[in-house]
Order: structure tokens, then C-alpha cells, then sequence
């Protein structure tokens, strides 16, 4: 099995929110840290994470796809996304690569939309802060224009935060602003927008609901307007200023300070089925305002008991908002017509905008709230454009949970009742969680290797022990969680593989009193079953805190090493305690099990000291024996199949041979320290090679046949 190399997403940086977008094709893709995740909802599998950036990711937009193309010109998943520094990249999402890269000097990138146009696919908008607007051409790279929208009665400069463009009119865009909205109408993708534009400004009138009176005004100020609802129910009005060049007076200041701004602002957007009607949201509260008429046509007000709006999603297929709340929990609302506006509706003379004036919502359909593990916030949301019936939203700890509205259910007109029989005839169901690793990783340990034993049933198991004490078993084939399991109170400090469906992991809480003691835990886990077994239980008092396991190679002994106390050797078949060795051994730094019997034996054999050696008679006859020679009986063969060997250093830089047998553990050899090299840290043995390394970072390579070091 070829496993190809593949990057796990975690938990998201603060720097990720909002950076989420779907696409037609029903594939999610998500700023995770500095990297791009495409997901597949259907099978809750992680596509493509791809990687070329060295900051967080603050943006990520699929292209639009509503452009002619055939079998010589095929649809290309491109996607464009952009980090903190500013830094744009246009990603072929199938090849995994990045078609081109740009950026507009060391200006930070506050929003981006692809323009809208039947003609060209390839155009980028860009707001680069604080206030330049930039349209670029993703194909090669280049500019095709560029503004900086610097108004004149603002002493400060304003902060663009968002853009939008109306689908009905593409050469009319938005830009929101910390105190006001900027409109634009002569947006194009050939000529420089020329800078004039209009500004709608946002006062309080909830102590007042009639209208200011008018304001004298000069020649060269340009005129501002005061626009009030007819609804009673509205807490805000709108004015409106066309920009114009030319000095303006004193009232025209007071006028300018009385304006409360934009702050309370969250979001806006076009009306997706109404022309000239933009929604502004803010977090009680949505105002539907009619450009045309210059007057507010409605409004959405969020329910007492429910959560502030975080963000709204308008349909494009029925007349309905999808308002996602910062509980986590999702609200429907569909437009309510009155039986007259139905049976005027139904006129072969008669057409929807004309009964835009009046504008209701209904809630007609909400999720259930979900409590937020700590620390965990909600960080994206998004709509599947195909059906708008899907609903994503990614949490700060990775994981993405989805949503499912009934399509049917969904184009009944609110002003049907609907069937609540159980009181869930109007809740939105939880239609899945695709879970992700706890944050903060500890430990990784990869399961044993395929053999012509086991190929059949072998699958690239990773086992991750995470600060919370959790441990995950990833299927590195597909990139999916296996299993996860609570099994420590404190951090997993070691895992450890049994067997292909058995774990042993261990962990312990460091003392705050500055104790060098500790409480170790280790427990054995069953993969296929979940089941937990306390190991060494018998151990109920503080002691030197575990620095590792190692396992012999046919599972069959474990070696507990301990920080300052000597090792336990432990009989993995019994799950009994073979030795401990005694307080006056020496305090061992390195320590590995041997996968050749015959070969360290004869190595060590040929370099043991006379003053050193304590080998068996038995070993010595196995020295002496032929490789090629047959097996005299089958007993034999059982004792030589079943020892072990295993050679590990001190802290005076001695090298120790032991083997076990059963029950048995003998000292075949010990080699004196080489005083050319520093005390090593870590041993390990392959065939007729062992390698060192020491506290220098030198790693020495000892030919063990050969008996020479380099």
C-alpha cells in the first residue's frame, strides 16, 4: 500500500474567521492556520489541504463557475485566498497548485469577491486597507485598475470592511465602512471607476420617530436628505450625502457629527430576488432598504430569547434568509404574503416588484442550541449554493458540523401553518460532525508494519495522544478518525502499540509543589472495542515519573524506563512483572531491543571484555553453531525463537547486552565507553548497524560485523 503524504487540519487560529467559502459543486473549502482544506460534505472526507503559506489565512473564494465551457475548455476548481500579510493566491484546486501570486505592496487584504460578469471569470476584487480598491486580473497577475476612495470631510481615513456587488446591476457596488456605506456606480472591469460615488450615513431615532427637519444648505454643499420608514416599528433611518466637490459650511459639520456611525454594522448584502433592495444587518436587527424610493421597506427583528445575528445568507432560489446567530444556532425566515398579495400575484398583469413596499419575514424554521466546549467559539459559516439546503459551520477546535433543511418543507409559504406534531416539525436537524484531534498534540506513534502476515488486514493506523488526555487513532488512507477515546485525566505522555487493535499509553499530572514523584497512569485500550484496562494497578504510591516504554519486537516484553528509579521488565503475554531491577543499577539514558538475535550475539560476543563477561553456557554453544547448520529439535527451535535481546547505555557511557528468555534475563556482554564520544541519548539497532547519538548532536554509525565506528 503507497500511502501519499497529506497534511491532518486542527484547530483554527483567530485569524480564520470568515475565511470559509462553497461552491457549486458542493466542495467546502476553509482557512486552517496557514493552510487551505477542501472538504467533500458528502463523505466527510478531507479532499485536499493545501500548503503555501507562511501566515494565517484570512479569506478563501471559489471562482464562479457560470461561464461557457465544454470538453476542450473544461471547469477548473479555482480558488482564490489571501493571509494577514496580504499576500493573494490563485490555487488550482485539482493539481494542487498555484497558477499565480500577487499582492498590492504591504497592504493587508480586508475583503475580496470575484466580479460578476458573463464575459471574464478571471477578474478579482480586492479591498486592500484601509481605503483602495483593486481589480485584478488572476490569470496573469496584473492590475487592471486602481482607487483610493479619500474623502474630503473625514479628517481621519476610513476603513473599508467589506464589498459587495448587485447581481442585477454589475456595475453598481457597495463598500462598508466604519461609519458609513459608499456606493458606486460606474464599476467596470475596462475603465477606472471615476470616484464619485454616494454615502448613506446610519442615525439613532429611537427617542424620535419624525423626521428631523431639513437642513438649509449652500449651492456647493450637496444636499442631504432625511429618510424615515412609514413602520413604527423601525429604530433607525437612513441619510444620504452625494459626495461633490466645493467647501461646506458649519451646519453641514453639525449635520456630519449628529450621524451616529456604522460601528453596530455586521454585514451587508443585495436583496438575491428584489432589485434595489440591500439588506443592512446589525446584531438585534436587519433593515431591507429600497434604493430606488430611498426608504426603508422592512425589517427582521431578532427574537428576545435568541441569540444576537453573526451572520445572514440570502437564497437565490425562494424568497428566504438562512440567519446563523452567535449561539450556533440557525434561524429560516420566509417572506409572508397576505392572502390579497397571493390573489393579485396571481394576475396575468401583475409581477412580484411591485409588492416590495412591504416586506415581512416569518420565522419559520430554527436549529437547536448546542453547547460550545470551553474555549471553543464559532468561527465560520456558510450555505451550499447548489440546493441551499446545506448548512456548514466550523468551530475554533476544527470541527465542522452540517445542517439540513427539507427542500419541501422549505417552499411552503410562511403563511401556511406548519405541521409542529412532537415539536419538531419546524427544528433543523444536525445532519453530521466531522470531528478533528484535540488542539495541542503530545505524542505520535505509528502502528507496526505490514508483514506477510497481516497484510490482508493491516491499515496505516496513527495514534495521537493529545494535553486533554485524549488519544485519536487516524486512518492515514483517507485521512479519517478511527477512534477517539477519553482514557487520561492529564497529558498523554507516551503511546505505544501491543498489537494492530491494542494500545498502551501512559501519562502523569506534574506537581506544582516542585515534587520529583509523581501518580503514573497506563492503561490499555482496545481499539475495536473502546475497552479500557488499567496496567500496573498494583502501583498505588508516588514514584520516579515514566520517560518511556519499549516493546520487544515480537510484542512479547516490555521495558518501563524511568526517569531516576532503574527500568521493570514486564512479560506482555501474562501481563506479569518479570524483574525490577535493584536501586544500585546504574541510571540508564538509552535502551533498544534487538530485531537479530544471532547477529548481536556474535558482535558483542567478539567484543566483550574478559573482566565483564557473564554469559550462559548456553549462549556460548549458540555462538559457536554454524548460521547454516539445521535445527537439532524442535525444542530448540522454541527457545531460540522466543529470547530476546536487548543492549542499552548508562550514564557512564557503558554498553550493556542482556537477553530474555521466558522468565529468564541474563547479561550476555558489556563493552567499554568509548571516551572519543560524549554520553549518548538514543539507540538504535538495524541488522548489522547501531546507531548513537549523543548530547553533542553527533550521531556515530558502529558496524557491528566489522567492528568499525564512523
Amino acid at each position: 500500500m503507497n500511502l501519499v503524504s497529506r497534511i491532518i487540519p486542527g484547530a483554527l487560529n483567530n485569524a480564520n474567521k470568515d475565511a470559509i467559502d462553497w461552491n457549486s459543486h458542493g466542495l467546502l473549502a476553509y482557512g486552517c492556520q496557514s493552510c487551505v482544506v477542501i472538504l467533500d460534505p458528502q463523505s466527510f472526507r478531507v479532499l485536499q489541504c493545501m500548503e503555501k503559506y507562511h501566515e494565517q489565512i484570512v479569506k478563501v473564494k471559489w471562482a464562479p463557475d457560470n461561464f461557457y465551457h465544454n470538453i476542450d475548455d473544461p471547469y477548473n476548481l479555482k480558488l482564490a485566498s489571501a493571509d494577514i500579510t496580504g499576500n493573494i493566491l490563485i490555487w488550482d484546486v485539482y493539481k494542487s497548485s498555484v497558477q499565480s501570486e500577487f499582492r498590492d505592496g504591504n497592504k493587508t487584504v480586508s475583503d475580496m469577491i470575484w466580479y460578476l460578469s458573463d464575459s471574464n471569470s478571471q477578474l478579482l476584487i480586492v479591498i486592500h486597507s484601509p481605503n483602495i480598491v483593486t481589480l485584478w486580473n488572476t490569470q496573469t497577475g496584473t492590475k487592471l485598475w486602481r482607487i483610493v476612495y479619500d474623502h474630503e470631510r473625514q479628517r481621519e481615513t476610513e476603513a473599508f470592511l467589506q464589498i459587495i456587488q448587485d447581481p442585477f446591476n454589475h456595475q453598481r457596488a457597495i463598500l462598508l465602512g466604519q461609519s458609513s456605506l459608499t456606493f458606486i456606480e460606474d464599476f467596470s472591469p475596462v475603465n477606472t471607476p471615476s470616484g464619485q460615488s454616494r454615502r448613506f450615513y446610519i442615525s439613532n431615532t429611537q427617542n424620535n420617530n419624525k423626521p428631523n427637519p431639513p437642513t438649509n444648505h449652500s449651492k456647493r454643499t450637496p444636499l442631504t436628505t432625511s429618510i424615515t420608514s412609514t413602520s413604527t416599528q423601525l429604530t433607525a433611518r437612513l441619510k444620504t450625502i452625494i459626495e461633490g466637490g466645493g467647501e461646506h459650511n458649519k451646519q453641514d459639520d453639525q449635520a456630519s457629527s449628529a450621524v451616529v456611525s456604522l460601528n453596530d454594522c455586521i454585514q451587508i448584502l443585495f436583496h438575491p430576488i428584489h432589485r434595489h433592495l440591500i439588506l443592512i444587518v446589525y446584531p438585534r436587527e436587519i433593515l431591507i432598504f429600497d434604493l430606488q424610493i430611498l426608504q426603508t421597506v422592512g425589517t427582521i427583528l431578532c427574537e428576545k430569547n435568541s441569540a444576537a445575528f453573526y451572520k445572514i445568507y440570502g437564497c437565490y432560489r425562494r424568497d428566504a434568509f438562512i440567519c446563523f446567530h452567535e449561539s450556533g444556532t440557525i434561524s429560516v425566515r420566509n417572506r409572508h404574503l397576505e392572502n390579497s398579495t397571493i390573489t393579485a400575484l396571481q394576475s396575468p398583469n401583475c409581477s412580484l416588484n411591485d409588492f416590495v413596499i412591504d416586506l415581512t419575514y416569518d420565522l419559520v424554521y430554527y436549529s437547536d442550541t448546542f453547547r460550545l466546549v470551553k474555549n471553543t467559539r464559532i468561527c465560520s459559516f456558510c450555505v451550499s449554493p447548489k440546493d441551499e439546503t446545506a448548512i456548514s459551520v466550523i468551530l475554533t477546535d476544527g470541527k465542522v458540523l452540517f445542517w439540513n433543511i427539507d427542500s419541501k418543507d422549505l417552499s411552503i409559504p410562511s403563511n401556511i401553518e406548519i405541521n409542529n406534531e412532537g415539536n419538531n416539525g419546524n427544528r433543523i436537524p444536525l445532519g453530521g460532525v466531522m470531528f478533528t484531534p484535540p488542539p495541542a498534540p503530545y505524542t505520535i506513534q505509528m502502528c507496526p508494519p505490514m508483514t506477510a502476515k497481516n497484510y490482508k488486514d493491516w491499515k496505516p493506523l496513527l495514534a495521537l495522544g493529545c494535553t486533554n488526555g485524549d488519544i485519536v487513532v487516524y486512518n492515514l488512507h483517507d485521512a479519517t478518525i478511527q477512534r477517539q477515546l477519553a482514557v487520561h485525566s492529564c497529558t498523554v505522555r507516551g503511546v505505544v502499540w501491543l498489537s494492530s487493535q491494542m494500545l498502551l499509553s501512559w501519562a502523569y499530572q506534574t506537581p506544582g509543589d516542585g515534587r520529583l514523584s509523581v501518580r503514573n497512569e497506563i492503561f490499555m485500550i482496545h481499539i475495536q472495542s473502546g475497552r479500557q484496562e488499567p496496567f500496573r494497578s498494583e502501583i498505588n504510591h508516588d514514584e520516579s515519573p515514566i520517560d518511556s516504554f519499549k516493546v520487544s519486537h515480537t510484542r512479547n516484553y516490555l521495558i518501563i524506563l524511568f526517569r531516576d528509579q532503574p527500568f521493570e521488565l514486564w512479560d506482555l503475554k501474562t501481563f506479569t512483572l518479570i524483574r525490577r531491577l535493584p536501586k544500585k543499577c546504574p541510571r540508564i539514558l538509552a535502551l533498544d531491543w534487538s530485531p537479530n538475535v544471532l547477529v548481536m550475539k556474535k558482535a558483542l560476543g567478539e567484543l566483550q571484555s574478559p573482566t565483564k563477561l557473564n554469559s550462559s553456557t548456553e549462549s556460548e554453544q549458540d555462538l559457536n553453531r554454524p548460521l547454516n547448520e539445521p535445527e537439532t529439535s524442535p525444542t530448540d527451535h522454541e527457545k531460540k525463537s522466543s529470547r530476546e535481546n536487548f543492549i542499552f547505555t548508562d550514564e557512564y557511557n557503558l554498553l550493556y547486552h542482556f537477553y530474555v528468555e521466558g522468565r529468564t534475563i541474563k547479561e550476555v556482554a558489556t563493552v567499554p565507553p568509548d571516551h572519543s564520544s560524549s554520553a549518548a541519548t538514543d539507540l538504535v539497532l538495524k541488522g548489522d548497524y547501531l546507531l548513537s547519538g549523543d548530547v553533542d548532536g553527533i550521531i556515530q554509525v558502529f558496524n557491528i560485523k566489522l567492528k568499525q565506528s564512523k
